[in-house]
């Protein structure tokens, strides 16, 4: 895969929630459209759903850098107080070889088929408990992530030296 951050671009996020997706939008435009703000002309603006946040793209080269060396700003959103957003460079990427492989994991365990029985807390509480019982033939319970049927999430994994190759 190859990444690079983006010249013209930033990732803003720390959005309030109780504010809609177009409202957020329109004063992130008007408020980091004004170079007093550091900011400049804004040429698009993209709303990211599942993260709750926003890629701003400006017209010219080199104001994106200057607000990402900042890093967070307050803004007016509405009502007496400002928020405070967090922004991060935006990255630019293609996947251009990849290979699949299957390999084995020997820290993991799906589990499929669970009903929906109980609330998620009470679940994960049950399993984690299952799983650490020795009897069972168990162990410590480092992470449990549940994701309902129909639902999407996302996993991000470390290096793990047992049986993963390493990237040369």
């Amino acid at each position: 895969m190859d990444m690079s951050r983006s010249p013209r671009k930033i990732l803003v996020s720390c959005l309030p929630a109780n504010i809609s997706e177009e409202t957020l939008l329109d004063k992130l435009e008007l408020y980091f459209g004004k170079t007093k703000n550091g900011g400049g002309e804004v040429e698009n603006r993209e709303f990211l759903a599942d993260s709750r946040s926003a890629i701003l793209t400006f017209a010219k080269e080199g104001v994106a850098p200057q607000l990402i060396e900042k890093k967070t700003f307050y803004v007016p959103f509405g009502g007496k107080e400002s928020h405070r957003v967090c922004v991060s460079p935006s990255l630019d990427g293609d996947i251009s070889r990849y290979e699949v492989k299957k390999l084995l994991c020997n820290r993991t365990v799906l589990l499929t088929g669970i009903p929906d029985i109980k609330d998620e807390e009470n679940l994960k509480d049950l399993l984690t408990i299952h799983f650490q019982k020795a009897t069972n033939g168990g162990g410590e319970v480092q992470e449990l992530f549940y994701c309902p049927l129909g639902k999407n999430t996302i996993a991000l994994f470390e290096d793990d030296e047992d049986g993963v190759p390493q990237k040369k």
